[in-house]
């Protein structure tokens, strides 16, 4: 099976030159990822990155071109499909989520999530917390979806 994967901000660092300390078999995963499922990806994402990137280059000048590298990879190759924080229907259903959680990039993550894949890929505890409550609160009836996981990638079945 195929599925619709979204990948949280933590699964883009590595393309950044950001060290994550993946293991050996879950840097295969996320290249087998990019190359075969077209994973779809916040907008806020590449944001959020740049932040780290501008931290990090105060001892890595590199950093800062493989980023301009990196981006146009991401949003030109047509590896990744990007999603804009800014539609209206993932805002509405972050603005919901942020009741339970507050930060709003970690919302709209799960949000476009929801709206736009199978699985979402993240090392984050508090997504996944989150994700207890979009069961308890029947988020899926909003997104018409009757199953929806939360995942590290080492759990990602391939």
């Amino acid at each position: 099976m195929k599925y619709k994967i979204f990948l949280d901000t933590t699964y883009l660092l590595p393309l950044f030159g950001v060290d994550i300390e993946l293991t050996k078999d879950d840097e295969k995963k996320l290249l087998t990822i990019i190359e075969n499922f077209n994973p779809s990806i916040n907008s806020l994402s590449l944001l959020e990155i740049k932040w780290k990137i501008l931290h990090f280059s105060k001892k890595n000048k590199l950093l800062l071109e493989r980023y301009h590298n990196v981006l146009q990879f991401v949003t030109l190759s047509g590896k990744f499909k990007i999603v804009h924080f800014y539609d209206f229907r993932i805002d509405h259903i972050a603005t919901k989520l942020y009741e339970f959680h507050n930060d709003y990039i970690d919302c709209s993550i799960l949000a476009a999530a929801l709206e736009n894949a199978d699985i979402l890929l993240t090392e984050d505890t508090k997504i996944k917390q989150l994700g207890q409550i979009i069961k308890e609160r029947n988020f899926l009836s909003i997104v018409n979806k009757a199953r929806f996981e939360i995942k590290s990638i080492s759990e990602l079945p391939l």
